[in-house]
């Protein structure tokens, strides 16, 4: 993923892209919760059809409308439909093959030890399943005292918005 302009990474400095993420991942919590918060507020003092033009100054930040709530229908329990349709509608229903989950299960776990399409008896070349490596993965595990250090930097100005450590108290990181 590449970046320009004031969302460009500032240094190709491992320790400051860590520093970075684990500063925004507390960031992106409070965020959320707050955000989560402010919605509830919003819908329970506006009426549906509700429209508020939020600002700061003179800047209109955003228009803010309750909607409707969308009615939604989903099947639940698939095989207590198919045999009601099965008996009240049956030009609706078609039988079709299906793999066992468990076959489909041992095939696949065949294959990712063999890095190619096989199946649990070695056969290779075996169609329909395709193998790929996803990319690396990053874990972030904050500790007890991210949320308060996080915190205190934000207060006294010295996150970014993009989770920069703008100035670094005596002790640093790593």
């Amino acid at each position: 993923m590449s970046a320009s302009g004031p969302w460009a990474p500032k240094a190709n400095n491992p320790s400051d892209a860590a520093l970075r993420t684990a500063v925004l991942q507390v960031l992106m919590a409070r965020v959320r919760d707050a955000d989560r918060i402010a919605r509830h507020e919003a819908q329970a003092a506006m009426a549906t059809g509700d429209r508020l033009n939020p600002s700061i100054g003179d800047t209109r930040l955003a228009a803010v409308t309750k909607t409707k709530p969308r009615v939604t229908a989903s099947v639940t329990d698939p095989a207590r439909f198919a045999a009601w349709c099965a008996e009240h509608h049956p030009t609706e229903v078609h039988t079709t093959t299906v793999v066992r989950d468990a076959w489909v299960n041992a095939v696949l776990g065949a294959s990712r030890t063999a890095g190619e399409p096989c199946a649990p008896d070695g056969t290779l070349d075996v169609p329909g399943i395709r193998v790929s490596v996803g990319d690396p993965g990053l874990t972030v595990r904050l500790t007890d005292e991210a949320q308060d250090a996080v915190e205190r930097l934000w207060r006294a100005g010295q996150i970014s918005l993009d989770g920069n450590v703008i100035e670094l108290p005596e002790g640093g990181t790593e």
